[in-house]
């Protein structure tokens, strides 16, 4: 798919990215810019250390953002603050937010949360600006002419790191599926 001039990433899309250890490279092919809205950003993440153990480690987004990986981003107007105000009436707000600026912006959105996707497609918005871990993931593979077993390996530190699997409604879940049971 084409490069996107910006994308907003929820939260559980952000930690699998992060996951993977290539965010950045994901990031760069996935959009010009890609946000995280601060209420996202102020929440602690943690994911599970590289090591093979289960220990648990605090992720500080401060290098993504110095780096230009990521750019945090904010509430700007009324009509932001009210499509924020009745996305959470009924999401979580780190996802009501991301959603709020994605459609006041013009912005792709990126979750994985599937009232979050519902919700959002239920605003009559194309479907094709709504992306997930796996569309990322799989559209920098291919654009990078990534190997089976190059791919295997992030899709492995995803599942390890994030415990993030995709459900079978995921346009993506025989593509995922067919790499981690290769070679």
């Amino acid at each position: 798919m084409a490069n996107r001039d910006s994308l907003v990433l929820d939260a559980c899309v952000l930690l699998n990215l992060l996951a993977t250890g290539v965010v950045r490279e994901i990031l760069t092919s996935a959009a010009g810019r890609a946000f995280v809205c601060d209420l996202v950003t102020d929440e602690s993440f943690y994911l599970r250390s590289d090591d093979g153990s289960d220990e648990l480690v605090l992720i500080d987004l401060q290098p993504h953002f110095h780096l230009g990986t990521i750019h945090p981003c904010s509430l700007e107007n009324d009509l932001e603050n009210q499509t924020f105000v009745n996305f959470a009436a009924q999401l979580d707000d780190g996802e009501a937010m991301s959603m709020a600026i994605a459609l006041s912006r013009n912005m792709f959105l990126a979750t994985d949360d599937k009232k979050a996707r519902r919700v959002f497609l239920e605003t009559g918005i194309d479907n094709d600006t709504l992306l997930s871990t796996s569309d990322l993931v799989r559209e920098w593979a291919e654009a990078n002419k990534l190997q089976d077993t190059e791919i295997k390996a992030i899709l492995i530190r995803i599942e390890t790191i994030a415990r993030y699997f995709p459900p079978s409604s995921d346009r993506n879940y025989v593509w995922w599926n067919q790499v981690l049971n290769s070679i």
